[in-house]
């Protein structure tokens, strides 16, 4: 409804129940994870939220400039990710990895052990103390809390404990979607859906193996925790919890580059993905012209920041392209500014890191080991993708771009450079341009979604439908 001059006319119920929202936004201090709740922080900010931000300490630096009011984490959970075993001794990355490369299941099994479940108690800690505050100061505000997917500590009260609540909880899926489904194959299976009857047959067989045996110790360790929290409701899947008791859980991508779910939870959405130019700004490297004039086809090529070894990836794709005419190949690294003992071919050019944003905008190809939100950033704008990962939620973020046809899956950690030559030429040089034409379709439905406006109505409309519950 809108006035003449064009302004929305608020109906008089409307306007006297607009409620006072307080945003919390909590993020786990992994740099990935962090990065993408600080642009919807900070996103949330300029709409005019009043937004607190708990994470690691070790971000404040990088929290405050957003306007965001920086609350720290307790206990285990307050930690710095390259210095992570001070603080939380049962992980490290020698062993994550280790426990990947012996099977993506076993390192996921590890990881929620030992790092997602092991911060839980100091996650929620601090969720609690902010929460008492804030009824306390303000007791007019509801709390609209935004957790990213594996910030556990909102989780105890809605599974039974006693705690404190926010007012609403919405949950942001930043990887491939884990949630069960009689549709298809447990996550970290990397098996294409099939919602035939036989194929349900299938996955009725592999989820009820994958929640009892496959990821026993992490549904075990789970089940523990919700008792020590004199939690009541110990039926859901660790995997499943938090798009379940979610009021809201928000999938950072679209349709097409995820498997269908006949039996979807109705508090799922699709929203795409973070625009470009929304994550924090960095120096370009001295040789970043030569990228902007775009006169060769440019490869970039990159691993994350945990299955991170140049032997894997990296390397081998750089000798695959190094001879190659009218190529230049970029690598970022991540944790260090260059390869010990290499000596990069003319044509390749080396960075600890250059923000996606800008460079994905002039390549023509990314070679990845399948970290979801790398899939994403090139999809968005119409980059199409060679990917070969085994570790972390990596084979399924390779296997959903793969069936998508953006992408071609190698299915393997350590491919040869033959098969990455190959690939990369297909993709570039293929004269029907199949893969290129699918990312470019994917680019498209992309931008029909607003990512950030959706987020920002969730919480509107969350807020709303709480304050009406409680009159």
């Amino acid at each position: 409804m809108a006035s003449s001059a064009g302004q929305p006319i608020a109906r008089p119920q409307e306007a006297q129940q607009q409620p006072k929202i307080h945003i919390l936004v909590a993020a786990v201090p992994i740099i990935g994870h962090f990065e993408v709740m600080r642009a919807i922080a900070a996103d949330l900010v300029i709409r005019g939220f009043n937004v607190s931000f708990l994470t690691a300490s070790c971000f404040r630096s990088r929290v405050e400039p957003t306007g965001c009011r920086f609350v720290s984490l307790d206990g285990v959970a307050d930690f710095d990710w390259d210095h992570h075993e001070q603080v939380v001794p049962t992980m490290n990355h020698q062993a994550l990895r280790e426990q990947f490369c012996s099977s993506p299941r076993a390192g996921v099994n590890y990881a929620l052990v030992t790092f997602v479940l092991a911060q839980m108690a100091s996650q929620f800690e601090s969720v609690q103390k902010f929460l008492t505050k804030a009824y306390s100061s303000y007791p007019e505000e509801l709390v609209i809390m935004l957790q990213d997917l594996f910030f556990m500590g909102a989780l105890p009260p809605l599974l039974g404990a006693r705690g404190l609540k926010p007012a609403g909880l919405i949950s942001m899926g930043i990887c491939p979607l884990m949630i069960s489904s009689i549709d298809t194959a447990p996550f970290n299976m990397a098996l294409p859906p099939d919602s035939s009857e036989e194929g349900r047959r299938r996955n009725a067989i592999l989820n009820e193996e994958a929640q009892t045996v496959l990821y026993g110790p992490s549904q075990e360790a789970f089940v523990t925790k919700v008792k020590e929290f004199g939690g009541t409701d110990t039926s859901l899947f660790v995997l499943d919890a938090p798009c379940i008791k979610s009021d809201l859980f928000l999938q950072l991508s679209i349709h097409q580059l995820e498997y269908p779910r006949s039996d979807a939870p109705k508090t799922l959405r699709f929203i795409g993905a973070l625009p470009p130019g929304r994550r924090e700004a960095m120096p370009l490297p001295e040789w970043w012209d030569e990228i902007v004039r775009h006169e060769k086809k440019l490869v970039v090529v990159t691993q994350g920041t945990v299955a991170n070894d140049p032997s894997e990836l990296i390397l081998p794709t750089i000798n695959a392209l190094a001879s190659r005419v009218g190529v230049t190949v970029v690598t970022t690294l991540v944790r260090g500014e260059a390869i010990a003992n290499f000596t990069p071919p003319p044509n390749v050019r080396i960075a600890k890191w250059i923000p996606y944003d800008q460079l994905f905008k002039y390549t023509d190809c990314v070679v990845s080991n399948g970290g979801f939100g790398t899939i994403q950033q090139a999809l968005v704008v119409g980059v199409p993708l060679v990917l070969a990962g085994g570790t972390e939620d990596k084979p399924e973020g390779c296997a959903r771009a793969a069936w998508s046809g953006a992408a071609i899956d190698l299915q393997k950690v350590r491919p040869e450079v033959d098969e990455l030559r190959h690939a990369v030429e297909y993709v570039l040089f293929d004269k029907e341009q199949k893969v290129k034409k699918r990312a470019e379709e994917l680019k498209a439905e992309y931008a029909r979604h607003d990512c950030l406006g959706s987020i920002a109505g969730a919480v509107e409309e969350l807020a709303l439908k709480k304050l009406r519950e409680g009159d």
